[in-house]
């Protein structure tokens, strides 16, 4: 009886212990499978990031780009014929930077219609900022509260160029909205004197901001493309060789306010110096040799792609712009 509970102890030990060895087999062949699945996955997502636009732009150096003097996260293109083109949706769009955040801020060039910074019917006396409606509000966006220099109100409604923008946003297809981000646009009112230089914009810029998809290029963005480390005063300096400023047939509004204004908007003049001008302004006229000239006020349109956007094939030239995903 004896010798039959010890041979079924030693069959029970047995099976046990082959029980442990098949699951100890089971889990390290699992485990192996787990491992190699996550480093393929890894691998992959690697990959995936080395084909970021913001990381393909910073590691190929495309004519133009270079390191912001005032930010060394910040690239920016510079001069006349930068390979900063981009196809989104079947329109083409310039870079003018890639972003400390990795976005990609882009602009659209050809957009060239009339448009006034403000349009007198947008805004009512409602309005305790912008009490002279003859002249339009130069604040791009509705505030409950909004500071430029000693003047402080009530800003009613969006201006009629961020309208504009919003509409634009709107048109876009579902792909390419899907390319932008929501974003932090710089809009600070700014105070240009005879010693004022890019670092002080700079700092003047970021005083005021929103979050949105659509805005305008700001005064340093044009003033980058022109010299990316530039530090002299700029009240009359020309931003020639800059791609954001060869077309002279047109003004171009700028996304900053004048200091202690409601009115005035700061633009870029056909003749490519700094302008400052009413917002309500639509065209100006200019007698040359005898003969009057009209310039139209036009919006660039400026967005920011999402810093997870794929660069699938191109060199940034006109004829082969970057293609993304």
């Amino acid at each position: 009886m004896r010798n039959i509970r010890t041979t079924k102890s030693k069959i029970k030990k047995g099976l046990t212990l082959t029980a442990i060895f098949i699951g100890a087999v089971f889990m390290a062949s699992a485990y192996s499978l787990l491992s190699r699945t996550i480093t393929i996955a890894g691998t992959a997502n690697l990959y995936s990031s080395d084909r970021y636009l913001w990381r393909q732009l910073k590691s190929t150096n495309p004519t133009g780009l270079s390191t912001s003097n005032y930010n060394s996260k910040k690239s920016v293109f510079t001069g006349t014929t930068p390979n900063n083109y981009v196809s989104i949706d079947g329109m083409t769009w310039r870079i003018i930077s890639v972003e400390e955040d990795n976005t990609v801020k882009i602009v659209k060039l050809d957009d060239d219609s009339t448009k006034a910074f403000d349009e007198l019917n947008n805004r009512t006396q409602l309005s305790t900022y912008c009490t002279d409606l003859t002249k339009g509000c130069n604040a791009l966006i509705q505030k409950n509260t909004y500071t430029n220099g000693e003047i402080e109100g009530l800003v009613e409604n969006n201006s009629s160029i961020y309208s504009y923008l919003n509409t634009l946003y709107n048109s876009l297809s579902t792909e390419a909205k899907d390319l932008i981000v929501e974003h932090t646009f710089y809009n600070g009112a700014i105070n240009i004197d005879s010693n004022t230089t890019l670092t002080d914009i700079l700092t003047q810029e970021a005083a005021d901001s929103y979050v949105g998809y659509f805005g305008l290029p700001l005064l340093s963005d044009f003033i980058y493309a022109t010299d990316s480390t530039l530090d002299q005063p700029i009240q009359s300096k020309t931003l020639d060789n800059n791609y954001l400023t060869n077309s002279t047939d047109s003004i171009k509004w700028v996304t900053n306010p004048v200091h202690n204004s409601t009115t005035n908007v700061w633009a870029i003049n056909y003749d490519k110096t700094i302008k400052n001008a009413e917002a309500k302004s639509a065209t100006d006229t200019v007698s040359t040799s005898g003969d009057d000239v009209n310039y139209n006020y036009i919006a660039l349109p400026t967005t920011y792609l999402k810093s997870t956007v794929k660069l699938v094939s191109g060199t940034g030239t006109q004829a082969d712009p970057f293609i993304i995903e």
